[in-house]
């Protein structure tokens, strides 16, 4: 680990570069040997931000990363992954890139970018291919205006960074979205500059030449609004997007360059709303995050879907109950399945007091997928910047 005064400057910069508001990916991630998760923990009465690991063997809490408090009375959050290796966690905040070294004597290194972040870049964890991470961001080309003189533009960017080297790379992309990845491939879904009015894209993005190879234009009024929720399978040959359709939420399965089947998982008045999705092993079920309306007072479930793709039952598994932001929730909320698909984890960590999650409740929530009944196992959290041993309650 860092010694303290390096790692004080460090995390003191990191808090002092979050001053743009931003609503950032909180999902938990597994590392690939599936015995540690990390999380992003989010203090709304402090403002400061941490990142805590728990080891699922040992049952034990380590807090990694503190943030200086915030400048403001903007709430922020991070994102934080594992990397590849199994032996570091890139943690991400506005226009920054943190990377820790875990269980060695290796640097922390930092990363502040010059070119801007979007916002909608941040919502869904920042994905890594191979040594790069990608972001979308805006960067300025030289274009003739109407009278003939050349004038800079800030154009759609991909930025790619070099997470071995920190270079930094980017060029002008052509569609203002998502972006999201499989390990081995990097894809996108949003509106194409010049496209079609009330259709959105979906396409593959080349990882070394900046490029996008569109799949897939889907017309709004036939499929439903997208909400930016994308996911491939394991070797990119099918995706479920995830769309509303006059309130009623669905689900699209995408095969190659064509619509395989659309799924109305809930209807208008059951008060559902989906989040991100993880496909199972066996590619027959989809894992969704979700929030239920289930009283007048806007108090909502936050849980697990679990969809059959080939008809069925569909299963929740609720975890708690807070009230749902229109806007923010199933951002702040997003779930994770272990590599070997036995597991989900989930956090309530990264939603404020406006959401009235209760003190108890504030927990890191593992799903055991291979248990009939869906045991869930609820872990306590610290609060940042504590740290220690958290006590798991099951």
């Amino acid at each position: 680990m860092l010694p303290p005064r390096v790692r004080d400057t460090l995390l003191t910069l990191f808090g002092i570069m979050a001053l743009i508001v931003y609503v950032l990916a909180c999902r938990p991630s597994f590392s690939p040997d599936g015995t540690k998760v990390v999380l992003p923990i989010m203090d709304a009465k402090t403002k400061v931000t941490s990142v805590v690991l728990y080891d699922l063997k040992k049952k034990s809490m380590e807090t990694i990363f503190v943030s200086a408090p915030a400048l403001t009375d903007e709430n922020r959050a991070y994102s934080a992954q594992w990397l590849p290796d199994g032996k570091r966690v890139v943690v991400n905040g506005v226009s920054t890139i943190m990377i820790l070294p875990l269980g060695s004597s290796n640097p922390t290194r930092f990363l502040p970018l010059e070119e801007r972040v979007e916002g909608n870049s941040l919502e869904l964890p920042a994905p890594v291919v191979g040594k790069y991470q990608f972001l979308l961001g805006k960067t300025s080309v030289q274009e003739k205006n109407e009278k003939g003189a050349t004038v800079s533009v800030d154009k759609s960017a991909l930025l790619q960074v070099n997470l071995e080297t920190l270079d930094v790379k980017s060029a002008p992309i052509g569609f203002e979205g998502n972006l999201v990845g499989n390990g081995g491939q990097l894809f996108y879904i949003g509106k194409p500059e010049n496209g079609d009015e009330g259709s959105y894209e979906l396409g593959r993005l080349d990882t070394e030449k900046l490029t996008k190879i569109p799949l897939l234009q889907v017309k709004e009024k036939d499929s439903g609004e997208p909400t930016g929720f994308v996911t491939p399978n394991k070797n990119g040959s099918r995706f479920a997007l995830m769309t509303k359709l006059e309130d009623a939420q669905r689900v699209l399965l995408v095969r190659g360059n064509v619509v395989e089947k659309t799924i109305s998982v809930a209807a208008r008045d059951s008060g559902i709303r989906l989040g991100n999705a993880e496909w199972s092993p066996d590619e027959k079920t989809l894992y969704l995050a979700y929030t239920k309306k289930v009283n007048e007072e806007e108090l909502g479930q936050f849980g697990v879907l679990e969809v059959p793709l080939a008809g069925g039952r569909v299963r929740e598994t609720p975890l708690f109950t807070a009230k749902p932001d229109k806007d923010n929730s199933l951002i702040l909320f997003q779930i994770a399945l272990s590599s070997d698909g036995r597991q989900i984890a989930a956090t309530s960590a990264c939603l404020g007091e406006e959401n009235g999650v209760k003190a108890e409740e504030r927990a890191l929530y593992l799903v055991d997928l291979s248990n009939a009944k869906r045991k869930v196992t609820k872990v306590a959290l610290p609060l940042p910047p504590v740290s220690g041993s958290a006590a798991e309650k099951k």
